[in-house]
């Protein structure tokens, strides 16, 4: 998704949980270096595109982390919304 999405631009996360989250689809967490971060997501997912998306949505913010230095669900989240519709054919979600 790196390559499709982003160019190949975005540095391979820190690291990459996948487990049980009781109260969380999936996150990203910034690491004190710039760009780094650790991306969790929640090991009880529907199905396949489920994973996706939330895959998705945290590598956003890990690309907001990146270019903009911050993580939000503005503008530069939602920006992205047309690239996930037409890469992935998925919605973007603000909850995941």
């Amino acid at each position: 998704m790196n390559d499709a999405l982003f160019d190949g631009k975005l540095q391979p996360p820190h690291d990459i949980i996948v487990k049980a989250f009781r109260n969380d689809y999936g996150f990203c967490r910034p690491m004190s270096k710039k760009g780094k971060v650790v991306i969790g997501i929640n090991s009880e997912f529907d199905d396949r595109k489920t994973f996706i998306t939330i895959l998705a949505h945290e590598m956003i913010h890990q690309w907001q982390w990146t270019e903009v230095g911050e993580m939000t669900h503005g503008q530069t989240f939602w920006q992205w919304q047309p690239t996930i519709k037409r890469v992935l054919g998925l919605p973007l979600y603000e909850s995941y």
